[in-house]
């Protein structure tokens, strides 16, 4: 769904969170309609894909029904790009979407690119050691993933209570897969995630490392350098360019959105969104 542009919001967008730039759409007429604003926010992601990202690089999905959306609405051509994913979740079942089937989708889609991405079953976590898959994750997945050209990434919002049966597999839904009570997690000031690892209202991750005992992270990996994303890093090394790019939207991720700010180079959102952002 092509929808106008607003150039004013994107120059206060871009000056308030510090960006390089911000995509900022307009916003369904019911605040309500999530499918109808990934539709939106997908299409105009995909549109900063085409015009961006070129053959011969390397891009990293995360898990997120909006980056779903902007892959299926890929208008250009690629046979040459390495493709990561910036997650693994060990679940039994995980309905509709997993990080790995993001890069599946991508691929079905341009089949001469390559990927990895990596499936994990909880009993092999439980044989082997949180710690040893981590070590093997880090190494065979993430240090590529988040040195890629491109991260394109979405933003959760933590649900404490799931009121549906929970059809859609964002972070609200996987919170209540891997550990049936988010409230643990809120008590520990999470108001989001960004690349499934949860982030309170300022963007820092929760984590305890080692001494770490939430079941939500039994499950769930992502990069043990994961500080790598953060911008004023990134600007700082000496490694090469990495480009972050956010799309998302819907007022209650505002706070979410606000938090994973300082990992980001470019959002791509809504008006709604956009002014309760500035607001």
């Amino acid at each position: 769904m092509a929808l106008p542009r607003n150039g004013q919001l994107e120059v206060e967008l871009r000056e308030a969170l510090d960006l390089d730039g911000a995509v900022v759409v307009g916003s369904p007429y019911r605040s309500y309609d999530t499918d109808i604003l990934r539709n939106i926010i997908g299409y105009q992601a995909a549109r900063f894909f085409d015009e961006n990202v070129r053959d011969g690089e390397s891009v990293t999905f995360s898990c997120s029904m909006t980056i779903r959306e902007m892959i299926k609405m890929i208008n250009e051509s690629y046979s040459n790009l390495k493709v990561y994913t910036d997650s693994v979740v060990a679940v039994d079942e995980f309905r509709i979407m997993s990080p790995a089937s993001i890069t599946t989708l991508f691929l079905d889609k341009f089949p001469e690119c390559r990927g990895t991405a990596y499936t994990l079953l909880p009993g092999l976590v439980k044989e082997i050691g949180r710690a040893r898959v981590q070590e093997l994750l880090d190494e065979r997945l993430f240090s590529k993933a988040f040195n890629a050209n491109w991260i394109f990434v979405g933003v959760g919002a933590l649900t404490p209570q799931l009121e549906s049966a929970g059809v859609t597999p964002g972070f609200d839904f996987l919170t209540h897969v891997v550990t049936s009570d988010a409230s643990a997690l809120k008590e520990r000031g999470v108001v989001g995630e960004i690349s499934y690892w949860p982030i309170d209202s300022v963007g820092k991750p929760v984590w305890k490392g080692e001494a770490e005992d939430l079941p939500y992270f039994r499950h769930v990996f992502t990069y043990s350098d994961f500080h790598i994303l953060d911008r004023t890093f990134r600007y700082g090394s000496s490694l090469p360019a990495t480009r972050v790019v956010g799309a998302a939207g819907g007022l209650h991720k505002v706070a979410a959105i606000r938090a994973a700010a300082r990992y980001l180079d470019y959002l791509v959102t809504d008006v709604k969104t956009a002014q309760a952002l500035l607001g």
